[in-house]
């Protein structure tokens, strides 16, 4: 009898863990080997809640380990997903070597997994029993998964394993492993490095791992890859440095932390796509300390994005806001043009004076512009988990 999910006696009885309703039931010739409506078993149920004492009774009981999920995963999955190290030393006593290699329907293997959930117990064990001849399946590979999870352990086990040459896999959006530990910010960025990992490598959007580090706040990260020989310069697809991305993204810390850098002189003044300084970002978003560091720097005041905007007017709220901020400042005394034909000699502050009306003027004709932005910043990394 099953009730509407295609829940049997026996599977409510393996979900409770009541193991002498489990015995009785088996007893009486219950099948352990009826799913439900995700194709689930009462095996499925026991490995997922680590019932060691459940899963040797329904293997002993025919249960069968070779079975697939809707989502194409078998029981091996589960455990190491679950981290449930006996659950996975019983079933692959039942298990074929071809179905405990197989591939869930996001291409992942239990390799795959244990390393996702930092699993590194598991991850040894299988490693030992040689399931894996070589890192196949989904390109987010175990060791781009053993990044994501911090988890140095494992990636110490398949570069034991596997070769140091691990370290440079990429996947689909070419990322590597320390582009996933930059993004997350894990000390086992330092493992990565010191097994030969890439600094100046690109991902699909261009970002390098000190880019990627500095776009999601990641301060443990940037400063560890601060102290290595890395181009402060270097810019992504939409011409963002890594103090861009910090200004964007209002990570007052990792800013700061990049304008501390006696190397980072230069990048104060480069300009992405938009032609926005650091300096127009950081005013825009409200980040006074930043601002108050790029100043001392030498960022540029007069610089002019491609809406026509200075790094003063961009604090604006929106276009129109700019455009009367522009005239008003226009109208000041001190940023008149000078008279050049009363003038005999011309000053620097006269010239600087002049520089600045001059680039007001410009600004004055502001028209038609959408709100003021921060900035190109769209990206995702959200994993195919």
């Amino acid at each position: 009898m099953l009730d509407r999910q295609h829940r049997t006696a026996l599977m409510l009885a393996v979900s409770g863990n009541h193991i002498e309703c489990v015995q009785a039931l088996l007893k009486c010739g219950a099948d352990p080997n009826i799913v439900d409506t995700d194709n689930h078993s009462c095996l499925f149920r026991a490995v997922v809640n680590g019932q060691n004492s459940v899963v040797q009774l329904l293997l002993s009981s025919n249960a069968e380990v070779h079975a697939t999920d809707v989502n194409g995963k078998t029981v091996l999955h589960l455990a190491a997903a679950c981290g449930h190290l006996v659950c996975m030393q019983m079933i692959l006593g039942y298990m074929t070597v071809e179905t405990a290699a197989l591939k869930d329907n996001q291409q992942c293997t239990a390799l795959h997994w244990a390393c996702y959930n930092g699993h590194a117990h598991c991850v040894e064990y299988l490693l030992e029993k040689n399931i894996f001849k070589e890192l196949e399946g989904n390109s987010f590979s175990p060791v781009h998964c053993a990044a994501f999870a911090g988890s140095e352990k494992c990636l110490e086990l398949l570069v034991n394993h596997f070769g140091a040459q691990i370290v440079h896999l990429k996947d689909c959006r070419q990322r590597t492993p320390l582009h996933i530990t930059a993004l997350h910010g894990h000390d086992c960025a330092k493992y990565l490095l010191d097994q030969g990992a890439h600094l100046q490598v690109f991902d699909d959007e261009e970002r390098t791992p000190f880019i990627a580090a500095a776009q999601y706040g990641q301060t443990q990260v940037v400063k560890l890859l601060l102290s290595y020989d890395i181009d402060r310069n270097t810019c992504d697809k939409l011409g963002n440095t890594a103090l861009h991305w910090a200004c964007l993204k209002r990570h007052n810390q990792a800013a700061l932390l990049l304008l501390e850098d006696a190397q980072g002189d230069a990048v104060v003044n480069m300009t992405n796509n938009d032609k926005k300084t650091p300096l127009h970002v950081a005013a825009r978003n409200g980040l006074a300390d930043v601002t108050r560091e790029l100043l001392k720097k030498g960022a540029s005041v007069l610089a002019v994005d491609n809406e026509g905007l200075t790094p003063a007017l961009c604090c604006a709220p929106n276009s129109n806001v700019a455009q009367c901020l522009a005239l008003i400042l226009q109208s000041l005394p001190q940023f008149s043009e000078p008279n050049l034909e009363n003038d005999s000699v011309t000053s620097q502050s006269s010239l600087k004076s002049k520089e600045i009306s001059l680039a007001l003027k410009s600004m004055s004709n502001i028209s038609n512009l959408s709100d003021v932005k921060g900035g190109s910043n769209a990206s995702s990394d959200n994993e195919f988990y």
